[in-house]
């Protein structure tokens, strides 16, 4: 998952949860209103640089993407945003994968997996 934004008591403005220091009166809400509108608003950048073909996709049914959306309750669309896919749709030079930058979810999962296979 990209980024985990969160409200931090004694701030106003919601904030990445990986820039806040963990103290033990530390009260953390992630599904405040301000913060939902900032989740779906990332949600709908990711979407408009995403091939959203979910049926012809071999992660149908078992993708982030489409869990996000569906907690977040709204529709794989781009909405008002114009859609800008990369070229090439699949980068095959990759010595661990395949990879798919429209496709991409931001999720990491890919760069954990080539660290394991070139650690030395």
């Amino acid at each position: 998952m990209p980024v985990v934004l969160c409200r931090h008591r004694g701030r106003e403005e919601p904030v990445a949860a990986c820039s806040v220091t963990v103290e033990s009166s530390l009260v953390v809400d992630t599904g405040s209103p301000a913060v939902r509108r900032l989740q779906k608003a990332g949600l709908q950048l990711l979407l408009s640089v995403h091939r959203v073909a979910c049926k012809n996709c071999p992660a149908h049914r078992r993708c982030d993407l489409q869990r996000i959306a569906k907690f977040l309750k709204v529709g794989l669309t781009p909405g008002n945003l114009d859609r800008y896919l990369k070229e090439p749709e699949v980068d095959s030079t990759h010595p661990c994968l395949n990879y798919y930058p429209n496709r991409c979810v931001l999720c990491g999962r890919c760069v954990h997996v080539c660290r394991g296979q070139h650690a030395t």
